[in-house]
């Protein structure tokens, strides 16, 4: 009885030092939001190829509004493949329950936007008047009343439970081949840029971190994203890549049915709902519900609520297609 009482207390006591040595903000909650690498309420829009590890979601936009992904439809007729989306793709008229859990995903995406533009008592306001290229960003809460320009590179250190919450009224721009650099074992999923206007990285350029936009988001040329992107308008990539922590968890089985088309159709009434079975969501932390995986005859169900956010998984390159070939399976 002692040793497992001591075993108790030891627990305890290091799950307090943890929790003293995280610096930062309380993390801010994607809810089912989580369960997209890409979120947009007006349309999502590629420039060949881009590369997006995770799924795809817009709503009330239908799948027309997804442009330059050349999708095939599922037989479930739920969601849509793309050589370019290593996940699903779902627009709100897609066959139940995809409408569902898009408007709720959307309504977590906006819950997240408010939260985290609202935190009170920020750690460092106005910093260098927006300007804050050749920063060293620690741990803490941001906020700026105006833009933010990354005209050259900037370093986010911390450790890996540190948070950073950015809060941005006006634009965020990063200017063409500049980087942010993570230090110290800093990891995307824990920052987060709030911004209220339009976001933009340029070309060849390395963006860390996920993205809150209360409207549009670019991100250029060969520039690559460690993260997810949500934004309350559209989000545009020019053969860009966006990597949101984990991808496809683990391979999903493969389908024994083709697809059943190759063209978008027009928006359409939604079919009846099939059986429920559950599957992995673009992030390796359980959101509050989730994405079946590219197969023909899963559909999709809920699953536990999400404490923590999205975050990121590293790739160097633009390839077309994700690690389990260019549907999300071999």
């Amino acid at each position: 009885m002692p040793s497992v009482l001591s075993n108790i207390v030891g627990l305890a006591l290091l799950a307090c030092i943890h929790g003293a040595f995280a610096a930062g903000p309380a993390p801010v909650l994607l809810g089912t939001a989580a369960n997209f690498a890409v979120l947009a309420k007006t349309g999502v829009s590629s420039v060949p190829n881009s590369a997006i590890d995770g799924n795809v979601g817009v709503s009330p936009a239908t799948i027309t509004s997804v442009t330059g992904f050349s999708l095939t439809q599922d037989v479930s007729k739920q969601f849509w493949t793309s050589t370019q989306v290593d996940g699903r793709v779902m627009g709100s008229t897609d066959a139940l329950p995809t409408p569902g859990l898009l408007t709720t995903a959307v309504l977590d995406m906006q819950a997240a936007f408010t939260d985290a533009m609202n935190r009170p008592l920020p750690d460092f306001v106005e910093l260098k008047a927006g300007l804050i290229g050749g920063s060293i960003l620690t741990p803490g809460l941001y906020k700026w009343t105006t833009g933010v320009t990354i005209s050259t590179a900037i370093t986010i250190a911390g450790g890996p439970s540190d948070t950073w919450i950015f809060q941005i009224s006006g634009t965020l721009v990063q200017a063409t081949n500049v980087v942010i650099t993570l230090t110290g074992g800093a990891l995307s999923q824990n920052i987060i840029w709030a911004v209220g206007d339009t976001v933009s990285v340029g070309a060849n350029g390395i963006f860390e971190g996920n993205i809150l936009a209360q409207t549009d988001v670019t991100i250029g040329t060969d520039a690559i994203d460690h993260g997810c992107i949500y934004a309350q308008t559209d989000v545009t990539l020019e053969e860009a890549t966006v990597s949101c922590e984990g991808g496809i968890v683990t391979p999903p089985p493969s389908s024994s049915s083709s697809p059943v088309s190759s063209t978008v159709p027009p928006s359409s009434t939604p079919a009846s709902s099939s059986p429920s079975s559950s599957i992995p969501p673009t992030s390796s932390i359980p959101p509050t519900s989730s994405i079946p995986p590219t197969s023909s005859s899963a559909p999709i169900t809920s699953a536990p609520t999400s404490t923590k956010t999205t975050g990121s998984a590293r790739r160097t390159s633009t390839k077309p297609y994700g690690p389990y070939g260019p549907y999300g399976y071999y």
